[in-house]
């Protein structure tokens, strides 16, 4: 319809919505068509910000499937059109790219992206934003075993990452051989994985708990 009524920005809109439903359907192959489709209506008609979106998606997707560099490539690219915003937008590029530098082991440049990421979170009150950025921080400082920074950040985020923040902090006290605090750690984690009947957070509780027995 939107194409019939010569409303591109509106049809630019269904090709990256399209792009999202198979995107969950883990149809990556019809996702990325759909993405690129959307994205050649928006550069046409200059939608910068459909652009950005759309680019963030297909990093997305191409994360998904293992393509780092080309993930690197579309987030690189979305950031370009957002350099001086301040938006949810831009700090959802900046935490997928901070993603693919944290796999990588390149825990300089993740660190830098996640705490851009969340400067503007806070800025703009994305509590969930915060929270996914505190949590990444925490395990890239966790894994440098800075033991301070790590465990600020987990207790940070512990209103609205519980699950993911009880581990980590189970994690601290199992490096630092405080193994029944751990434990505890460990089971209150998995607790809250149960009441939201987080199956990945199960799996992760349980291999704690066989790591710290």
């Amino acid at each position: 319809i939107y194409r019939e009524i010569d409303d591109p920005e509106n049809h630019t809109l269904m090709y990256e919505k399209l792009g999202n439903a198979y995107y969950c359907l883990s149809d990556y192959s019809k996702a990325i068509q759909s993405y690129s489709q959307g994205l050649l209506i928006a550069q046409k008609f200059k939608y910068f910000e459909r652009q950005a979106a759309i680019l963030s998606n297909l990093g997305n997707v191409y994360n998904t499937l293992a393509e780092d560099d080309i993930a690197l490539q579309k987030y690189d690219e979305a950031l370009k059109i957002l350099p001086q915003s301040n938006s949810r937008l831009k700090s959802e590029v900046l935490r997928g790219r901070g993603n693919i530098y944290n796999l990588r082991g390149s825990f300089a440049e993740a660190i830098k992206d996640y705490q851009e990421a969340l400067n503007i979170d806070e800025s703009i009150k994305n509590e969930s934003g915060i929270s996914e950025s505190q949590v990444q921080l925490a395990s890239i400082y966790l894994a440098l075993e800075d033991i301070n920074k790590a465990t600020q950040y987990y207790k940070d985020s512990l209103d609205f990452s519980e699950i993911e923040s009880l581990a980590g902090l189970g994690r601290i006290e199992l490096l630092l051989s405080n193994t029944k605090k751990s434990i505890i750690l460990f089971n209150k984690s998995l607790i809250a994985a149960e009441q939201l009947a987080n199956k990945e957070g199960k799996a992760n509780a349980f291999y704690n708990l066989g790591l710290a027995y």
